[in-house]
This record gives C-alpha cells, structure tokens and sequence, in this order.
C-alpha cells in the first residue's frame, strides 16, 4: 500500500517538472522531494516520471495516476470545506493559464494583481502560446484561445467576442493623409505578424481588413507591432483592448471591423477543483467586462 501524503509530492512535481520548484512549494529540501517520489513508485511498481536534463515529465502510467490524484486533492478540499468548516478552500493553489502573447500581457498579467488582492495564495502561471494547447496532458489548466477546443474531456464556453481595427498614431497621421476611405488605404504602409511564423488563421486579421495592404515591418510579437505603430511606423491592426495608453493611436476608417471569438477551455478532472474554479469565474467575469468597454470604445 502506497502513502497518502507521497501524493501530495508527486501532485507538486508534475505540475512544477522540476525537483527544486516542488520542494519550493512543498517547504521541503529536493531530497525529501526525490526520496517521496521514489517510495511513491516502489509502492506503485512502475516509473511515474521520465527523467531528461530538462526536468520530470509524466509516463504514461504517471497520466493516469494524475488524474485519479487530483481527484484525491479536491476530495481532501472537500473534506476541510464541509466537514471542517472551512470557507477559504478555494484561497491555495497553482493555476496555469496559457493564452496568446496580447490577453496575456495587457489583460490577464495586469488583472492577476487585482484576483491576489483577495486570493493571496492563489499563484499564476501565465503561458504565451501560438497554437492549441493540449490540456489532457496537462500543459496547462485554463486554455484562452480564439476558437473552441474540441476534444474528449474538455469543458469549452464562449466568453465574449472582440473587435479588431485599424490604428495609426496621431504623428504617423500627420505626415501622411488621413485614410478616408477604404480605396485611401493603398497609399499607406502597414505594419502586420510575420505569416511563416505564426500559425494561427485567427491571428491574419489584416488580410481581412486591407487584403492590399503594403506591409514595411513584420513581427510575431503583436506588442512590438503596437509600439511600432505607435512609434509612427505605420497603419497596424489590432485588437480593441490592445491599443496602448489613451491617445497613442487613432482608430480609422470605424466602418470596417473583423471579430474574434475568445473561448475559455479546461480539462474535466480539473474543472472541479476550487482554485481552478475561482480563477475561471474571475477571468470569465473580468474578461467580459474588459471586452464589453473596450469594444464600446
């Protein structure tokens, strides 16, 4: 028979992968980690975690102990909360959050400071991707993408929608004629993602906007192409909500817009738990407040 409390240790490495980031976690030295994780597998017989310079990843057998451990978490949640009398359950927790570069930086980054005011021991880790993120293996916990993952296991709902516009900052403007018709745009300069690099179909919003568009300066950073633009380098599109400081940059042409949905994912095993939980009610609520005021304006 296997010891209770080693699940703890092993529930800590596989979402850390590295020995001294649980042991962090857990307020424990690395070789109490290690020598739990290793009783752990004596008592299971079988290998939980492959081994590599970059840190512990899961076996398969350690797939399928996870999601029967984090059961085990949130039963032991469950139990302080109501049999204990506990209210503040859902106050402890790691949660990672994976979204694309912009919601991560200018909405979800600024907005965690606000959901630890109250949830002190609540931590973030914020993952910037590009392409779907795979949460049965775990690789994240909440999911923010602009489409709707469809997998077995997956609870997927639709937070809101946001605009995509054209932008030019007040100096770029003023050495160049005002755009006032679609037909204007061709003799302006544009600033758009760099397509060999980026493989999401949702992040071309310019094709749609200004299929013509001359582009100068490609990145696969959308903040660099807002600095870029705000800097006076050109006509770039961007999300209502990523527009910078009041006044950086002005929106032209209001008749033309192009939509994107933002969905928010999580695993089933995972949508129980309370931290989890409290994250996605504060994200959902904060997200369709931010769009809502950002799209208005």
């Amino acid at each position: 028979m296997f010891n209770w409390s080693d699940v703890r240790f092993f529930l800590e490495l596989a979402r850390t992968q590295q020995l001294s980031k649980a042991a962090t976690r857990m307020r424990v030295d690395v070789s109490t980690v290690s020598r739990r994780i290793s009783e752990l597998e004596r008592a299971l017989k079988c290998r939980l975690f492959e081994r590599s310079a970059d840190g512990f990843s899961l076996s398969e057998r350690g797939y399928k102990l996870l999601s029967l451990a984090e059961k085990m978490e949130a039963a032991a949640t469950d139990i302080s909360a109501e049999v204990g009398g506990l209210h503040d359950s859902n106050n402890t927790g790691v949660v990672r959050v994976a979204t694309w570069e912009a919601l991560a930086v200018l909405v979800i980054a600024p907005e965690w400071v606000n959901f630890r005011t109250d949830r002190v021991d609540i931590d973030l880790e914020l993952l910037v991707v590009t392409q779907a993120t795979n949460l049965g293996r775990r690789e994240a916990d909440i999911s923010l993408s602009m489409f709707e993952l469809d997998a077995p296991k997956l609870l997927s709902s639709k937070v809101g929608r946001f605009a995509v516009n054209l932008y030019a900052s007040p100096q770029y403007l003023t050495n160049r004629k005002h755009p006032k018709s679609v037909s204007d745009l061709a003799s302006h300069v544009f600033i758009d993602y760099l397509d060999a690099f980026v493989p999401l179909p949702q992040l071309r919003w310019l094709r749609e906007l200004a299929p013509e568009a001359r582009v100068v300066l490609q990145s696969t950073s959308l903040i660099a192409q807002q600095q870029a633009a705000i800097a006076g380098g050109g006509i770039v599109a961007l999300p209502a909500y990523a527009t910078g400081p009041k006044g950086a940059l002005v929106r032209l042409l209001p008749e033309i817009t192009v939509w994107r949905d933002l969905w928010m994912t999580v695993h089933t095993d995972n949508a129980y738990l309370s931290h989890i939980r409290a994250a996605m009610q504060f994200l959902e609520g904060r997200l369709r407040m931010i769009l809502e005021e950002t799209n208005a304006g």
